[in-house]
């Protein structure tokens, strides 16, 4: 799988850590579910608070993890579910409805997902769509990271015919095993936002500075890896 790593730069900790809520298509990467669970709190929280519509596409296990978190922040999920400004769906059964074989289908998906989008847009004036998804998440734990990496470029796709904005998560083990250099530069560069797990997101700001030369060094490997493939 050819990958153009020059696109992908990793975007050091910010001192004060705020979810980038308004760009297009960010990706999070993360160690804990706890820490995502909290960032993907506090963005669907804001959306809601908004008035804008939250989408969340996860497994079970952490939309109910979601939906406690955001009962606890005083909304009444309920009631925002009946005006759509919230909206749960399951990722694996979401994939079923798109996927033909080991991969997405392109039509399939725009009429999946992009008509769900366009229903959700369909609210007050000015309403923004805000999406956490996780189905490239699970597309990778399967074994199958050509089809995670399709999906992100129909994500892609979708954001230059609707206006939402989108947040991917991968837990960092998912890229632990020997030989997912590639793939991993092949993820952060699907997206025009990369954020770094809480390793880096809670160290003070002279230890961020050193973590971010670490990491320069490790770039700067893994392009000379890739190279010697290429």
């Amino acid at each position: 799988m050819a990958t153009d790593t020059a696109s992908f730069k990793i975007t050091p900790p910010r001192p004060a850590y705020t979810h980038p809520a308004i760009e297009q298509h960010a990706v999070q990467f993360y160690e804990d579910d706890d820490f995502l669970l909290e960032s993907v709190t506090r963005l669907m929280a804001t959306g809601i608070g908004d008035g804008d519509c939250a989408i969340v596409v996860a497994t079970a296990e952490h939309r109910a993890a979601l939906d406690a978190r955001l009962l606890r922040r005083g909304l009444d999920m309920n009631a925002a579910r009946r005006r759509g400004a919230y909206v749960a769906l399951d990722a694996e059964e979401t994939l079923t409805r798109f996927m033909v074989g080991n991969a997405p289908d392109p039509e399939k998906f725009h009429d999946v997902v992009g008509s769900l989008i366009e229903r959700s847009l369909q609210g007050p004036p000015l309403r923004r769509v805000r999406i956490f998804g996780e189905m490239v998440a699970l597309l990778w734990a399967e074994g199958n990271a050509a089809a995670a990496i399709e999906l992100e470029r129909l994500w892609n796709d979708l954001t230059e015919r609707k206006a939402f904005s989108l947040l991917c998560a991968y837990p960092m083990k998912a890229f632990a095993a020997p030989g997912q250099a590639e793939g991993f530069a092949a993820v952060g560069a699907a997206h025009g936002h990369v954020s770094p797990t809480e390793r880096y997101v809670e160290l003070d700001p002279d230890d961020r500075l050193r973590a971010v030369a670490v990491l320069e060094q490790r770039v700067a490997a893994l392009e000379a890896e890739l190279a010697t493939k290429a």
